[in-house]
Order: C-alpha cells, then structure tokens, then sequence
C-alpha cells in the first residue's frame, strides 16, 4: 500500500528535480511563444498600452501617470527598451522614435515590435517567479517528487499562464504574498537562528 504512491510519484516525474525543473521551463518559453508572443498586439492588449506608453515616455525623460501599482512592470519594460536599444535590436525605445499614427505602416510596425518586447518582460517574469516558487516548493516540502508536481501546477495554472503573456501588475503582488506565506510556513517548522531574517525577508 505504502509502495504505491512512491510508484506514482517516479513514474510523473521520470526526469528528476534538475530536469523536471528544465522541461517546465522548456514549456513555459513554448507556451509563450505559440500563444503569446506572436498574437496580434491589439487583439489582448489589455494592460499593453498602458504599460509600453508609460515605458516609452521615461525614456524620453518625461514624466508617467501610473494608474494602478504597476511601478515594477513599467520600470523592467523600460530597461528592457534600452537594452534592446543599445543591443540594435529595437529602434523605437522611446516616444519621440515613435513613428506618427498617420504613417499607419509604419506605426504598426513600430507598435508590433514594441509590444513584442515588452511581452519578453512578461514572459521573463513569470519564468524567474516558477524558479523562485520551485526553490520555495523544494524547501517547504521533504519530497522533491512533490515539490516538481507543485511547481508544475502551479506554472501552468491560468493565472501563471494569461500573466505570461500580457502586461499587467499582479503577477509580482500574488507571487509575492504566495513567496512570503511559504517562507513563514517553512521557518515555522525549523528551529534555526535564520528564522528572524526569513521573518524578515517575508515582511519586506
């Protein structure tokens, strides 16, 4: 009886910890690149607009409005602009490169792969938030079996999956009270003169 669950458990993770680990994350760029990346940037564009305008005008050094806590989202995508800028990968980084609207081509253009970009921030975060959660996961429970399944779910949840594809806050809030609920239930259970750091980093 016992037996059985060990079974199940190596039989849903043939891979191990390390590539488990590899092959969600594989999954993860596959899934983003089929359905997110290419999508028209219209078609789901949400919290787009916002965000890649925002992003656009600090890069010309004027000031942006921020609606809602999107700070984070708005300030990664705009340092990804100029990376992609100094690497010539992006032309139009900031507002004032901006092709007019009345160029309609060129503005479409112009949109697609700035909207494109900025969807990379989305899909890197939402990567970095599985690692971390997989950490987390690893830590919190005894079994790695379990911590893969865990971590499996939870990248592919629909959350995970529709914040992975377009710009919006919520991803970094729910992964951040989700990392600081695990961290306070895995210190509760171990006596170690870490704890009041872990505390602390929980309520940071």
């Amino acid at each position: 009886v016992l037996a059985r669950p060990s079974d199940t458990f190596a039989r849903l993770t043939p891979l191990g910890w390390t590539g488990g680990l590899i092959f969600i994350v594989a999954l993860l760029a596959a899934s983003f690149i089929l359905a997110g990346y290419f999508v028209v940037y219209w078609l789901t564009a949400d919290m787009d607009f916002m965000v890649v305008y925002s992003a656009l005008l600090l890069n010309d050094g004027q000031p942006a409005f921020f609606p809602h806590p999107a700070y984070f989202t708005v300030l990664g995508v705009k340092l990804w602009f100029q990376v992609l800028h100094h690497l010539n990968l992006l032309d139009t980084s900031s507002l004032s490169r901006m092709p007019p609207a009345t160029d309609r081509l060129a503005f479409d253009a112009a949109m697609t792969s700035v909207i494109r970009a900025a969807r990379v921030v989305a899909w890197m975060t939402a990567t970095s938030f599985v690692v971390v959660f997989a950490g987390l996961a690893r830590w919190l429970v005894c079994d790695w079996r379990v911590a893969t399944l865990a971590t499996f779910a939870f990248a592919f949840s629909g959350g995970v999956e529709f914040h992975m594809r377009v710009l919006r806050s919520e991803m970094i809030a729910g992964c951040l009270i989700i990392f600081a609920l695990m961290i306070l239930i895995a210190v509760s259970r171990r006596p170690t003169i870490w704890r009041p750091l872990a505390i602390a980093a929980a309520a940071m």
